[in-house]
């Protein structure tokens, strides 16, 4: 997100047609998950795999990297570094509510600040501490609360 990327996550529950639903509405242009949930999404989308690369001979076009990998490599310093707004999208998550299918829903980084801001104030944390997460990180929740919170220490 500080690099200008907006997230959307989804259920690793959903169906393939849910999934597919998704994507068609957030036009995703790259995908991180792990091998057995890579083949709910669409063949277009390219693959950063959470886990170790598939050995010589098995590999899958669509992996484009593994997560190790893009955190070992060097940054590119060539790269133009997007100025990021309060006011700019941060994440597009997906919820149905109680109403049917799922809807996309907008936080801006404004909206994570305020969030992770609540959530220090409320637990009092004026220093790291440790959680044990139990709710899915997919979910708005687990996100702000766990995701970004933790973030907060590990770059602060």
């Amino acid at each position: 997100m500080s690099l200008g990327a907006v997230l959307t996550t989804t259920n690793p529950l959903n169906t393939p047609q849910e999934i597919s639903k998704q994507v068609a509405d957030s036009n995703p242009v790259l995908a991180f998950t792990t091998r057995p949930l890579a083949s709910k999404i669409d063949k277009t989308i390219p693959i950063v795999l959470l886990e170790e690369p598939q050995p010589a001979g098995c590999e899958n076009p669509q992996e484009v990297a593994t997560i190790g990998e893009m955190i070992s490599a060097e940054p590119d310093r060539n790269r133009v570094k997007e100025r990021v707004s309060q006011d700019d999208t941060a994440t597009l998550l997906y919820s149905s509510g109680t109403t049917g299918t799922s809807k996309g829903v907008v936080s801006t980084h404004r909206n994570l600040i305020s969030m992770v801001q609540i959530i220090i104030n409320r637990f009092q944390l004026d220093e790291p501490e440790t959680f044990i997460c139990t709710v899915p990180m997919f979910h708005v929740y687990g996100l702000a609360a766990f995701a970004t919170v933790s973030s907060v220490w590990i770059y602060a």
